[in-house]
């Protein structure tokens, strides 16, 4: 059922929270002796370490409280289950915010550390190619999970290699035809 692979996305993200916790406190419990010479970069590091550990243990609280939410209304009635998730969305959405932001508060200390560890110019490349990786993580987000979506035609003889400097375009262009073929969840109901 729908209700059942709600769930199951809310127990991939409560596993994920959980895991990068577990990550987050072996981090920190490998620097046992941050001593206040520490410069201040350091300290900060292990801070945003520190609160990323505890926004990735409550995002997989929220997690497992929408999972046990939306197990126990298996059985109501739909009007029900529609109207308990229309009054909870901010919770049901926080808990993929919250995600997002787990893999922030991770990566951010790491791009800071990195330099307690390898040299000066591979932290730098490192650093750039975290901002990349980041700027092209949300474009395409938003390019394949927010933005309204619409495809060309399907033509029986296209596949993937055909053509593909038009399909790397088509990622930063938007064509828009009345032939298009559209998610039907923008579609308009009369």
């Amino acid at each position: 059922t729908a209700i059942d692979d709600i769930v199951d996305i809310y127990d991939k993200l409560f596993s994920f929270g959980l895991t990068l916790s577990g990550y987050q406190f072996i981090g920190l419990t490998l620097e046992r002796n941050l001593q206040e010479t520490e410069s201040i970069e350091i300290r900060i590091a292990y801070f945003i370490l520190s609160f990323g550990f505890l926004i990735s243990l409550f995002g997989s609280l929220l997690a497992f409280i929408v999972m046990e939410y939306l197990k126990g209304s298996r059985e109501e009635s739909p009007e029900f289950i529609i109207a308990g998730i229309k009054e909870y969305k901010t919770i049901f959405k926080l808990t993929d915010i919250i995600l997002y932001a787990n893999s922030i508060l991770f990566v951010a200390p790491i791009n800071i550390l990195i330099y307690n560890v390898i040299d000066f110019y591979f932290g730098i490349i490192f650093n750039i190619s975290s901002g990349f990786l980041f700027i092209l993580g949300v474009y395409f987000h938003y390019k394949i999970i927010i933005a309204r979506q619409s495809y060309n035609p399907i033509i029986k003889k296209d596949n993937f290699m055909t053509d593909f400097i038009s399909r790397i375009q088509s990622y930063f262009g938007k064509e828009e035809n009345k032939d298009n073929i559209k998610r039907k969840i923008y579609e308009k109901i009369e």
